[in-house]
């Protein structure tokens, strides 16, 4: 979506359909486990090339209520909007009142790993 220039949030039946596009260009498919498992409607499954090494016999079904929701997991992590550098000094960089998206700038320096948010002490 974001890469298409769209803005906002794509609708559900949108997210539905690009991720069953996804699915099928990128060879995922469910296991037997699967067929028990919550978030089914919600998961892509296994790539074919994992399987056809391991087999999906170490999946073990989510339990619980069936979850359609596909902002189920992420519903409560607190987001960054990426912000141009010239446009980050006037943008809050504090989490709005009753949580949301958090706006701030994101650099794009180094190769985005976790080595480049953090620093290591310096060795003796």
């Amino acid at each position: 979506w974001y890469d298409t220039g769209h803005e906002g949030t794509p609708s559900e039946e949108w997210y539905r359909l690009a991720a069953q596009r996804q699915q099928q260009r990128h060879n995922y498919h469910h296991v037997r486990a699967c067929g028990d498992c919550a978030i089914r409607s919600i998961c892509d499954g296994f790539h074919t090339q994992y399987t056809t090494r391991w087999g999906g016999g170490e999946a073990r079904p989510y339990p619980g209520t069936r979850i359609s929701d596909p902002h189920h997991f992420i519903a409560g992590q607190r987001k960054r909007d990426y912000v141009i550098p010239d446009e980050a000094a006037s943008r809050e960089m504090s989490p709005p009142e009753g949580g949301g998206r958090m706006a701030g700038q994101l650099t794009l320096e180094g190769s985005g790993g976790a080595a480049d948010r953090h620093t290591k002490p310096a060795r003796r």
